[in-house]
């Protein structure tokens, strides 16, 4: 049974000139758990039809107190590649950043 995101997925690669991330089944299970922890720290997460779903996972990242969940989508961009690692190790610095400014 397709769940909703590889659905998604799929109308998105039909085309011949469109590209779209191919996730496997360890990413889709990874952006599960992602999408139940958010939803336990902030009552609400990015939808798996979003198309800027990575996007919004990077940004909730840079909110999210809960190291454990950070780490959760840190792991998710490294298994998707690039250019979701760059993009997520860039906000991860910036967060360090205002961090240090605020010691």
């Amino acid at each position: 049974m397709t769940n909703k995101l590889q659905k998604f997925i799929n109308r998105f690669t039909s085309g011949a000139a469109k590209t779209a991330p191919i996730f496997d089944k360890t990413a889709i299970d990874s952006i599960k758990l992602i999408r139940q922890r958010l939803k336990e720290e902030f009552g609400d997460a990015p939808e798996l039809q979003d198309p800027r779903l990575l996007e919004k996972l990077i940004e909730q990242a840079y909110h999210s107190k809960n190291a454990i969940s950070r780490s959760h989508i840190r792991k998710l961009m490294e298994t998707v590649g690039e250019p979701w690692i760059s993009h997520f190790n860039k906000s991860n610095q910036q967060r360090i950043e205002e961090c240090n400014l605020l010691k």
